[in-house]
């Protein structure tokens, strides 16, 4: 994994980690990370947040993540379910 890799990751997960405690009033943060291939890691971070309210999903976090993982050439998935499940895919 290179230093750029490194650190849209790490960036992306930050702003995921702060949107759960700040705005989600979360309690609970389940933060995983899978290797589903040697070329893909998967991270998945659960909360049990409020959720996201539709007209805050074109915040600037949620922009920076979204270019973030585009930059990484990864899929971002994100889902209000008992909490927030923001799901990265990011090839290695």
């Amino acid at each position: 994994m290179n230093g750029h890799l490194r650190k849209n990751l790490f960036y992306a997960i930050k702003e995921v980690l702060n949107n759960s405690l700040k705005h989600a009033q979360a309690t609970k943060i389940v933060l995983n990370m899978d290797l589903v291939t040697s070329k893909q890691i998967q991270i998945t971070i659960r909360d049990n947040g409020i959720g996201m309210k539709k007209e805050n999903v074109f915040g600037n976090g949620l922009k920076n993540i979204q270019k973030r993982v585009e930059a990484m050439k990864g899929t971002l998935n994100i889902k209000t379910q008992n909490g927030l499940q923001t799901v990265f895919k990011i090839p290695l």
